[in-house]
């Protein structure tokens, strides 16, 4: 048993060792470098091709940084300004104002017309009045129309 181990690691070693060799002479027949880089060289508009890839990415990257950094910013002046209003927001003078600003915006800018009309003070009757009902009262108050329509049942419709 103790001949089988013996030739068992004889074997392995010179396995091994040819295995090692095997790979040197596979390796030096690999041209060098510069062998290489004679056969094979890059035209003209290739290499040109390639320096504006690599151009094109450092703008991408920096843009991106640019972008993260922007980024960073302007959440650091919202919260900036977020806390400000906040604590302006506790004096009473300052939330008056602005509930006052808020109203009269509202009255100025805020009103709600219907695309169908004509003309601006011109009001709106129904076209359809249920069968049985007449118009009992019509009155108009600034901007606003009541008709009153009842039918002999005693029903009342308030437009």
């Amino acid at each position: 048993m103790d001949e089988q181990m013996h030739a068992d690691s004889i074997f392995d070693a010179l396995f091994g060792q040819a295995v090692i060799d095997n790979f040197y002479e596979e390796y030096n027949l690999l041209p060098s470098l510069g062998e290489i880089s004679k056969d094979y060289t890059f035209s003209e508009n290739h290499e040109k091709r390639m320096k504006a890839l690599f151009v094109n990415e450092v703008r991408k990257e920096r843009i991106g940084t640019f972008m993260k950094v922007s980024r960073k910013i302007a959440a650091v002046f919202l919260i900036i300004f977020i806390l400000m209003v906040g604590a302006l927001m506790f004096n009473p003078n300052v939330r008056a104002a602005i509930a006052e600003t808020i109203i009269s915006w509202h009255r100025e800018f805020v009103k709600f017309i219907s695309p169908d009309v004509e003309a601006e003070g011109s009001s709106k009757v129904p076209t359809y009045v249920p069968e049985g009902f007449l118009e009992a009262h019509f009155e108009t108050v600034n901007d606003s129309t009541l008709i009153l329509y009842i039918s002999k049942d005693g029903k009342t419709i308030l437009f």
